[in-house]
């Protein structure tokens, strides 16, 4: 803290040592003796107390006993005022450098709430994208499934239908064994009443039935192939519901990370609201030391008033010592 600057009464107390010395106090001869101060400050105080003790001793009808006490009296106002004035800006320049602390240091608590709120305001912001983006694998994955669902609809429609041709195949071979066993029962009848009739009709029908049995073993071919394309759409039916049961898994795999992210978010969204709450407060702090440091400031215009109204009181004390010790007053 600054000093405040030499008193009168130092000022004073050195001039009489000077004196007392046998040297005519001056300016630079007080400084020398104080070893502080300045000219501009040392000078005023000087000249009064020369004014002061201007014809000591010398005033008719005036007592040399109550000249010193007047003295020792007015020394006594004017050093309990000086007294009071320092210790009064003492004090004031305390409690005025404690608020400008607690100032800075709530604005700088402040700055870091800010800071911080910005960074959480990031935070969610990524997190907020992170959502989005499951939100649209998760939207991919349910069209994949539902393509999935399809496409085993479909391979379900094509091996039902692939079943109904082989029931066709089935049937048509049964109705092929059926009519060649009426034709041979025919051919034994026509052979019992008809023995005589051409050898060429039954080797005709030795060659229908030949062409019979040659379609008989394609139907056979056939059915084997059937099967055989029935057991190759079982096996990608087979692997159809397995990458189907992967995909459920990954997506309730997904659905699982959808909530924590949801719940990262939440837990983002509570530190948000208390560091926000403790923002306000530190606001309202902030606010409260401004009302403190305006009531101080008006406490330091009441005080200076105050001081405006001890340096009148200190004039017109001086001015009625110089009555008292001025010759013919």
């Amino acid at each position: 803290m600054a000093r405040s600057g030499v008193t009168y009464t130092e000022v004073a107390k050195a001039a009489e040592t000077v004196k007392q010395q046998g040297f005519e106090p001056t300016v630079d001869r007080v400084r020398e003796k104080l070893g502080t101060g300045s000219k501009s400050t040392i000078g005023p105080h000087l000249k009064q107390w020369k004014s002061a003790n201007l014809g000591e001793g010398a005033i008719p009808g005036l007592p040399d006993e109550l000249l010193k006490v007047v003295k020792s009296l007015h020394e006594s106002i004017l050093g309990e005022a000086e007294l009071t004035i320092n210790e009064a800006k003492t004090e004031l320049n305390a409690v005025i450098e404690d608020l400008k602390d607690k100032l800075t240091a709530a604005q700088q608590q402040n700055g870091e709430l800010a800071s911080n709120n910005e960074q959480l305001t990031q935070q969610n912001q990524e997190l907020t994208n992170q959502l989005e983006t499951t939100n649209k694998d998760h939207l991919i994955l349910q069209l994949k499934q539902e393509q999935l669902e399809q496409d085993v609809k479909r391979l379900n429609a094509e091996l039902a239908e692939e079943k109904q041709n082989a029931k066709q195949l089935q049937a048509n071979l049964e109705y092929y064994q059926e009519k060649t066993a009426e034709d041979r029962q025919q051919e034994r009848n026509q052979h019992q009443l008809a023995q005589q009739q051409s050898q060429n009709y039954i080797d005709q029908l030795t060659n229908q039935l030949s062409v019979l049995q040659e379609q008989k073993e394609e139907s056979s071919v056939a059915v084997s192939n059937l099967e055989k394309e029935n057991l190759t759409l079982q096996q990608k039916l087979n692997e159809k519901i397995n990458k189907n049961e992967e995909l459920n898994a990954s997506l309730v795999y997904k659905t699982s990370e959808v909530g924590k992210l949801i719940e990262k978010k939440q837990k983002i969204q509570d530190d948000y609201s208390s560091v926000f709450a403790e923002k306000s407060a530190a606001e309202k702090a902030v606010e409260h030391l401004s009302v403190t440091l305006r009531k101080t400031e008006e406490d330091v215009s009441v005080l200076r008033a105050e001081n405006k109204v001890i340096l009148n009181e200190k004039a017109i004390a001086e001015g009625q010592l110089k009555q008292l010790i001025t010759p013919g007053s």
